[in-house]
């Protein structure tokens, strides 16, 4: 059995690093799908946070009503209104920070959040 042990400081260098670099030669090649990312997995992954924020607005609103930590709850609607209005003019525009790089192409989409957009405000 080999041992770094067994062999010089040198050696077990030029080992490690000859080590290194055959992993980083032999690396999987990102495939061009990969390399092309258009945004399609945020726009899915923050359509679903859509949701979840709105059941955030609902329940944050219901405790306002009841009188239920009202103010937390006052910060928590503003704080998820902001939020969804971040979400749906990323998804419209494209927004780098929210992993969308470009902007929506397709004119039903484009309606659709704008129709959604209306709804928040």
């Amino acid at each position: 059995m080999f041992s770094f042990m067994e062999i010089g400081r040198g050696t077990a260098r030029t080992a490690l690093l000859a080590a290194f670099m055959a992993g980083s030669v032999l690396a999987p090649v990102p495939t061009a799908a990969q390399q092309l990312d258009d945004g399609s997995k945020a726009r899915i992954n923050l359509a679903n946070k859509l949701g979840m924020l709105s059941q955030r607005v609902a329940s944050a609103a219901c405790r306002i009503d009841a009188g239920i930590d009202a103010t937390e709850a006052r910060v928590e609607l503003g704080n998820a209104k902001l939020e969804v209005q971040v979400i749906l003019d990323g998804l419209e525009e494209g927004n780098m920070a929210l992993g969308i790089p470009t902007a929506e192409r397709r004119s039903r989409t484009i309606r659709a959040l704008r129709a959604a957009r209306d709804e928040w405000q």
